[in-house]
């Protein structure tokens, strides 16, 4: 059970996603900072600590050109992303199984985590993006997508070209069949056409360098010594590292982490996997945009995205999150079809049969009465949760494999309160 803006929820695991850069513009977050105390204020700390007026910066169009640059890029986002972070769990108060970022996005992941402290979290994103901007200079790099071809095919390209101009590297893994490369501008126009070739589509993306590659090694050691003046605790929400999929574990193995990332390949497909294999229900995106959404979807259907800035207020996404009067029909029919078809793991005793035919029986009546009248109070929502839960445990389904087929029934959402 999780409590949700003072009311008891039965809740989907949850994950807060946080992006990258790539979707900042002019006016993000403006409807927030209208409107939200905790908006402003988080925007009113980071002014305040930076000397730069980020509301004029993000909200006035004379400054867009501005928000293109590396700098105005990466902090603007990391801010409209804790900030909306910040807001939300103000109002709704509901926490989360894991916090993951997208490049980016994991020291907005570490920050709304409680493992670095939003001033720290500031500064190391400026030194990020003063020195990743200095370094790519010196390269003549950039990025591409590879799409409809499997990573496998993807590496061996960048193999073969790297022997004949240099470097060029698979630098993110995003969904199936949806890789991001970096290298020299040179070896990217050899891998377009050799990817083409095999069936492939690609997208040249608007990148100032080869970034999460090995050409990047100099920004590596660079920010390592950056990160060695400041402390990082271990985080007391799940934060689950790009570079190797696992929790981030604070202090130094942290720090070394932040540092590999920018010379290491984005495991976001492996990352989604895991949230699959803990029987998350439902993902927050936090920040401008919904391209996590987007590639949550390429992934899996068992997983519902909720891209935040989508919503005009946290009540609306709470009202949009919860299952109301009108869904009850929709959800016993998820019993019902969740009920028969999951098979038996043990055969069920005599007992067992009769209590499986007895909720089976009690979910068709519950479905044959929605037809009926609009029904759906939250004590009718339990009671056919109930019967799929007995079904399913007569059948043999306990512990976390029953959880990810109740997943199923909730679709993503939450009960209301009782």
């Amino acid at each position: 059970m999780a409590e949700f803006n003072g009311g008891m929820f039965v809740a989907t695991g949850m994950v807060a996603l946080f992006p990258g850069i790539g979707a900042q513009r002019t006016g993000m977050g403006k409807r927030l900072h209208d409107n939200h105390a905790v908006f402003r204020d988080t925007f009113t700390e980071a002014s305040d600590h930076l000397g730069e007026d980020f509301s004029a910066l993000i909200f006035d169009e004379v400054n867009k050109s501005r928000l293109k640059s590396q700098e105005e890029a990466q902090l603007t986002t990391f801010l409209v992303s804790v900030a909306m972070y910040r807001t939300y769990f103000a109002e709704l108060g509901h926490g989360f199984d894991y916090c993951v970022g997208y490049s980016l996005g994991e020291y907005s992941a570490l920050c709304g985590a409680g493992a670095l402290g939003f001033t720290d979290a500031l500064d190391l994103v400026r030194r990020r993006a003063e020195i990743i901007r200095a370094v790519a200079d010196g390269v003549d790099g950039t990025m591409m997508w590879a799409l409809d071809l499997d990573a496998e095919i993807v590496e061996r390209v960048c193999r073969r070209v790297s022997g004949a101009t240099g470097g060029l590297f698979v630098s993110a893994v995003d969904a199936p069949r949806q890789v991001v490369m970096s290298g020299r501008q040179e070896a990217i126009g050899r891998a377009a056409e050799m990817l083409e070739a095999r069936g492939g589509r690609v997208y040249p993306l608007r990148m100032e360098g080869p970034y999460h590659s090995p050409l990047m090694a100099e920004a590596k050691s660079r920010m390592a010594d950056v990160l060695d003046d400041f402390d990082i605790v271990a985080p007391s929400t799940t934060v689950l590292s790009t570079v190797n999929g696992l929790p981030h574990p604070g202090g130094v193995a942290s720090r070394e982490l932040l540092a590999d990332q920018l010379v290491s390949p984005v495991q976001w497909l492996s990352v989604q996997r895991r949230f699959l294999a803990e029987n998350i229900g439902s993902a927050l995106e936090f920040g401008p945009g919904s391209v996590l959404s987007f590639l949550l979807e390429k992934v899996t259907d068992r997983i519902r995205p909720w891209p935040v800035e989508q919503y005009e207020s946290p009540g609306e996404l709470r009202d949009a999150m919860t299952l109301g009067l009108g869904d009850y029909r929709r959800l016993v029919k998820r019993c019902l079809a969740v009920a028969a078809g999951t098979g038996c793991r043990e055969q069920p005793s005599a007992t067992q049969r009769d209590r499986m035919d007895q909720a089976y029986a009690e979910l068709l009546a519950m479905a044959e009465g929605a037809e009926e009248e609009q029904r759906g109070a939250p004590a009718d929502m339990r009671r056919a949760l109930d019967r799929i839960d007995r079904i399913l445990e007569c059948k043999g389904w306990r512990g976390a494999d029953k959880e990810s087929r109740l997943l199923r029934v909730l679709d993503g959402r939450l009960l209301p309160a009782r």
